[in-house]
């Protein structure tokens, strides 16, 4: 089996930056560097590195910046910005190793590495100070930076903007301007997928902007590809970023009195290192939550409800972001799908409880709403069995003074049983990445001398071997869908010795993560008695009416499918909302979004949203409904036509589905929205009705002259949601066609997006 790469090279720059670090030793504390550009202000690299071109990396730091008994502690800050919390993770592996190279086998290590939410690091107040900081951040719907980071990325774009424009105008004196980070390192790992359209775009942008504003770049910018191997991307860029550092005054090491050497450290300059057995860790090493027995009878309150809940000391309401989740109540239930449809759809409608003891809760159409899944308890009770636990158990769980990287939300969730610490914390269900499984086995590592978990040991040994073959092997056992459930069912001695504590730490198994719906009402929508139910089924439950301002929907798609192991797998999401039943409670934050429809009421849209896409332009249209309503029942002399005023806007949608019969979800409501005129068009493309596949992008290409016309003339604005992998970036190009196809279709569609007039929510 051919290995990818990124996986094939990780080992052999391994190797090279332990050799880098053993000449260092053997050079009595001299320090030998790859060869490169000697700077003030740190470790560089040639200023292509910033756009992927191969950047060597670089040479010694001023003293200023380096480590000597008379100096601070050299600073380095990992930030991460994450979704799914691949990037924190990322970030906790690197700061292990940094701190271990920083050791050179010692206890002590000789640098200070903090792991930092890129939400919670005031970039105007602390960047220009640091010695080295590495940013770890994922890219988002199109191109966007995650929730966590979007304020430090929109700092840093503008901060650049501005540097980049002082730059290019003339000087005094014709002195060369100072940029306010020509003392900062940094490094850039990006994590995107290519098969969507901005690949690691926010990384990219990140890297571009710290080289605009002087820093100084100490290994090449890195893209992380989750469509491929992900984790042998971030092991190859890791290899090199410890090659670069090996011996660096950026993490501890001193110079001689001459300063650092620049003679290259090449493979054949030092005895390599021996490869290691494997890159199992040592137990102890795994973070870890402490786990106590609890004598309480009652698990703690889950959350607070947002009614209850007033503002906390730092202003923030329950249920108002990520770091304050609250309770909603089901209200309604509803299956979207026919019982002819293979799939399923629910429609869930929950009231968040936003009256007046709690008005700084609310949301306005085209808003998000996280929900935070849990484990199946099924799932969750096996899982503590084989851990040697009784699911229903009662324990605290707290902090050791040495984890100070570990979220406290477990903590504030006990006491609790021990089957509900793992169905709401870990992700057992999820794909289990490799450092994961090679903490796992560090448990088997320590249970083999005194019980007969060795053949288990040894499996995994052979598995995580740093080799091709032993890599090769591992990549056909886990086929990136192996979960720690079936790691569990797989190895069970080793699942028996893993402390609970370390299940929950995020190392062995990622944590569970939010999941975000586009919102699918309007809180300006009040429900009509006589009006059709959203259901395209009987099977439904719904509750007394709930005040329209207090009351969000959401529309999920199951996510049903076989992994490459073989196991059945659904959505914790999106399975937890299918088995919804009025009274429930849900688990949720709201989350503000700039998919807004016009304030000008008079100008048209064009929507285009297939399947669950459909979800946001649903609210679009219940508030567009509520302001016909109020413009009527406003108008002199109203009578009972329907017809839109001459100052409502044209709206147009192009819904997309497979059958009319199957899934052709709020059929009723959107055939209604036409009859009054807060639509003005639908248009369906079905993709299972005819001898050829018709999807959105079809209907178009069909109605191009009617789109130009409508950007062009009447100057609408264009809304696009759902799929981004295929269906955003081939309704890009029908809307490109449409407005003139090639460069001039790019420029106008690039003038659109900039004001405002062309807006994504994909995924």
């Amino acid at each position: 089996m051919e290995l990818p790469l990124a996986s094939a090279l990780a080992g052999a720059l391994l190797l090279l930056a332990l050799a880098a670090f053993l000449v260092r030793r053997a050079a009595g504390g001299k320090s030998l560097l790859l060869s490169g550009k000697q700077a003030k202000g740190g470790l560089r690299v040639d200023a292509t590195s910033g756009d992927g071109a191969n950047a060597a990396a670089a040479a010694a730091a001023a003293s200023s910046k380096g480590g000597s008994a008379a100096s601070p502690r050299p600073q380095v800050t990992l930030l991460f910005g994450t979704q799914t919390g691949t990037a924190e993770r990322f970030a906790k592996q690197l700061k292990t190793e940094l701190l271990a190279m920083s050791s050179g086998g010692s206890e002590a290590p000789q640098v200070d590495v903090d792991v930092v939410d890129c939400e919670e690091f005031d970039a105007a107040k602390k960047l220009g100070s640091q010695n080295l900081v590495l940013f770890l951040v994922a890219t988002y719907g199109d191109g966007e930076p995650t929730d966590n980071a979007a304020d430090l990325y929109n700092w840093l774009l503008k901060s650049a903007g501005e540097a980049e424009r002082a730059a290019a105008a003339p000087s005094e004196g014709g002195e060369k301007k100072r940029l306010p980070l020509s003392e900062v390192s940094f490094g850039v790992f990006g994590l995107g997928n290519k098969q969507y359209e901005h690949f690691c775009a926010v990384g990219k942008r990140v890297h571009r902007a710290m080289t605009s504003l002087g820093a100084a770049p100490v290994v090449r910018r890195g893209d992380g590809d989750d469509d491929d191997d992900i984790e042998g991307d971030f092991d190859a860029w890791k290899a090199e970023l410890l090659a670069a550092l090996a011996g660096s005054p950026l993490l501890g090491f001193e110079e001689d009195g001459a300063g650092a050497s620049s003679a290259p450290v090449t493979p054949s300059a030092v005895a390599a290192p021996a490869a290691p057995a494997s890159v199992i860790p040592a137990a102890s090493s795994v973070p870890q939550y402490a786990v106590a027995p609890s004598k309480a009878k009652r698990a703690a309150p889950r959350l607070a409800a947002p009614s209850s809940a007033p503002a906390s000391a730092g202003g923030a309401v329950a249920g108002s972001g990520p770091h304050s989740p609250a309770l909603a109540r089901v209200v309604a239930a509803r299956e979207l799908h026919s019982p002819l449809s293979e799939r399923s759809c629910t429609h869930v409608e929950l009231d968040i409880g936003a009256g007046e003891a709690s008005s700084a809760l609310s949301y306005e159409a085209g808003d998000h709403i996280g929900i935070l899944p849990s484990i199946p308890a099924a799932v969750a009770a096996e899982v503590a069995k084989a851990l040697g636990l009784d699911p229903k158990s009662m324990v605290e769980i707290s902090i050791p003074s040495s984890s100070s990287d570990l979220s406290r939300a477990p903590c504030e969730a006990s006491p609790c049983s021990v089957e509900d610490a793992i169905a709401r914390f870990a992700d057992v269900l999820g794909p289990v990445p490799k450092a994961g499984v090679a903490a796992f086995a560090a448990f088997a590592a320590a249970a083999s001398a005194a019980s007969d978990a060795k053949d288990e040991l040894a499996k995994l040994s052979e598995l995580l071997a740093p080799t091709p073959a032993g890599m090769a092997l591992y990549k056909k056992w886990h086929a990136h869908s192996r979960c720690f459930l079936e790691l569990a069912r797989e190895f069970p001695r080793t699942a028996k010795n893993l402390p609970l504590g370390a299940l929950l730490g995020g190392a062995v198994a990622p944590r569970l993560a939010v999941r975000f719906y586009s919102i699918s009402s309007s809180p300006n929508h009040e429900e009509d008695p006589s009006s059709p139910s959203p259901s395209a089924s009987s099977s439904s439950s719904s509750s007394p009416p709930v005040p329209s301002h207090r009351r969000v929907s959401l529309t999920a798609a199951l996510v049903r499918e076989t992994t490459a192991t073989g196991r059945s797998h659904e959505g914790p999401a999106s399975s937890g909302l299918r088995a919804c039943r009025v009274g429930d409670e849900v688990a949720f934050f709201l989350r503000k979004s700039a998919f807004r429809l016009p304030s000008d009421a008079s100008r048209p849209i064009v929507m285009v949203g297939p399947g669950t896409g459909l979800a946001p332009f649903r609210g679009f249209l219940q508030e567009r409904a509520a302001l016909l309503k109020k413009k009527k029942s406003s108008s002199s002399g109203s009578s009972s036509d329907s017809t839109s005023p001459p100052s409502f806007g044209e709206a147009h949608l192009f819904f997309g589905c497979r059958s009319k019969d199957h899934d052709f979800i709020y059929r009723e409501e959107l055939e209604g929205f036409e009859r009054s005129g807060a639509l003005t068009s639908l248009r369906v493309a079905f993709s299972r009705e005819g001898a050829e596949k018709v999807y959105v992008q079809h209907l178009l290409a069909k109605e191009a002259a009617e789109v130009a016309r409508l950007i062009v003339k009447e100057k609408a604005s264009v809304y696009v949601c759902g799929d981004a992998r295929a269906m955003a970036r081939d309704v890009h190009a029908a809307l490109r066609d449409a407005l003139g196809g090639g460069a001039v279709g790019d420029a106008a569609l690039k003038e659109m997006a900039e004001s405002g007039r062309l807006q994504k929510d994909v995924w």
